[in-house]
């Protein structure tokens, strides 16, 4: 009798919780590329109000790779910004990005990219794009 109610409380259980993801399980993939970089930016909203983010920004300018770089991406919702370090093949990935109470990133929205490196700058748009990273 008990291994009835156990499960009968998992199936529910799975239910409920399958039940409140209903309708956030969208991934939106925006990309571009300027003349020295390529950068992809994904946005999962979770709910009316909060969205993570995750991007790629990689060098596909000649010579080798700048060690650091500034950046901003800009979306309705917010930004994302920083100075990082590029791996050794010219490449900054950046996971876990949160943001709540926010306004939602949508999936045919303008995102605005800029990077600065070694005294030059690039500013460039991405658009909505079906492949991730």
């Amino acid at each position: 009798m008990r291994k009835k109610h156990l499960c009968y409380f998992l199936f529910m259980a799975s239910l409920l919780l399958s039940g409140c993801q209903s309708g956030w399980e969208s991934r939106y993939n925006f990309a571009g590329e300027s003349t020295n970089w390529y950068v992809n930016y994904q946005v999962t909203p979770q709910s009316k109000k909060s969205e993570s983010t995750e991007y790629k920004i990689q060098y596909t300018g000649k010579g080798a790779p700048p060690a650091e770089i500034s950046y901003s991406i800009e979306t309705n919702s917010g930004s994302s910004k920083g100075t990082d370090e590029l791996n050794e093949d010219g490449v900054l990935i950046k996971t876990g990005g949160w943001c709540d109470g926010c306004a939602i990133t949508q999936e045919d929205q303008d995102v605005k990219v800029m990077i600065k490196w070694g005294g030059q700058t690039e500013t460039f748009s991405l658009q909505p794009s079906e492949e991730g990273f």
